[in-house]
């Protein structure tokens, strides 16, 4: 808990303020009472009439009394408001940082009451814990971290693949509550993450999930099951697909920029209008995967597995690299293009993979 020492003991310091200042104007009064004293026994005091028929002596003397003291009056004065100002104004700061410390404290009560929240047994508690920590990471740069740190640690234990000999259930929709957020995830405020951070999402069963649309960039989904979800139009720059298993997953116009797919599973995945631009493909199955009018531009595509019915129409490869050519495993002669299919130049030794040709 934040420790308010430190606080307590700054505003005690500004509540003994005022006394100074108190002590200040006693001090400047007396000055004052003593200046105009002076004038009257000191500067003036052979100017005092002997007679009442001398009044214009004792005009000229209430006149400098008068000037004298409007004059520090006047200072007086000044010198109030400027103190009161300065009052004002560490009454503010205070009430400031008071506001931000309760502030501070509300948003922990909130996220430690929604954490706790996520292990109770009605579903309906925890989508609401869900939504109330997207809320609060929403307001709350600070939090925003951990509280997707912390959803992300709740999928890897609620939705984890199997281990060792364990069987694979039949596919089926992620839970309500996992696929909240999933898409809480997908929503979030990326401004917001901190240096480095990255949703850790590996080694989950994701399957049939929906994550269309959302904003995925640098997730980590390394050897997750992802097999029939969707993923149409999903921002997934720089991903982590690294052994991942996507198949018959929807990619539809999905941005996958300079994405890690490498020994991914796309067998039958839909990346019609995908952007693969700068992605690795490397060792990647794409067996009957559509990759209809898909961008490869700079794409790593070595030692990917194809077949017949992997669909290239309309695909541009003008600039991807390592793409298998031998006799034997020759990628364009095998895949199922077509004429406005765009190839690297034939020349180009970097975008075609011909084996060791010096043998």
């Amino acid at each position: 808990m934040e420790d308010l020492s430190a606080h307590t003991k700054t505003v005690e310091r500004e509540n003994a303020r005022p006394e100074t200042a108190f002590i200040s104007f006693i001090i400047l009064g007396i000055v004052t009472t003593g200046l105009i004293l002076w004038l009257g026994f000191g500067l003036f005091a052979d100017k005092w009439p002997s007679k009442t028929s001398e009044m214009d002596d004792l005009r000229n003397y209430f006149w400098s009394v008068g000037i004298v003291a409007a004059g520090m009056i006047g200072i007086w004065g000044f010198a109030l408001a400027a103190v009161r100002t300065r009052a004002l104004d560490r009454q503010a700061k205070t009430a400031e940082r008071d506001s931000e410390h309760n502030a501070k404290k509300h948003e922990s009560e909130a996220f430690a009451t929604a954490i706790g929240q996520l292990g109770h047994e009605d579903f309906a508690v925890r989508l609401g814990a869900i939504y109330a920590l997207e809320a609060l990471a929403r307001t709350s740069k600070n939090l925003h971290g951990p509280i997707f740190e912390t959803l992300c640690a709740y999928v890897r234990e609620k939705a984890p693949i199997p281990q060792g000999d364990e069987p694979l259930k039949a596919a089926q929709k992620p839970h309500v509550v996992v696929q909240a957020i999933l898409t809480v995830a997908g929503r979030r405020n990326t401004e917001h993450d901190p240096d480095g951070f990255r949703l850790d999402l590996q080694s989950t069963d994701l399957r049939k999930a929906n994550l269309q649309g959302g904003t995925y960039q640098k997730v980590i989904f390394h050897n997750a099951y992802l097999d029939g979800a969707n993923l149409g139009e999903a921002r997934l720059e720089e991903v982590n697909l690294i052994s991942a298993s996507l198949e018959w997953a929807s990619l539809y116009g999905a941005n996958l920029e300079r994405a890690f797919l490498n020994g991914a599973n796309l067998e039958g995945a839909s990346l019609e209008e995908a952007n693969l631009n700068g992605a690795y493909l490397n060792a990647a199955h794409l067996e009957g995967a559509y990759l209809y009018a898909a961008h490869l531009e700079g794409t790593s595509l070595s030692s990917i597995h194809f077949d017949e019915e992997t669909n290239v129409l309309g695909a541009n490869f003008s600039t991807a690299k390592y793409i298998p050519a031998t006799p034997d495993n020759d990628f364009r002669a095998t895949v199922h293009s077509s004429d406005d299919t765009i190839w690297p130049a034939d020349e180009d030794p970097e975008a075609w993979d011909r084996g060791d040709e010096s043998t």
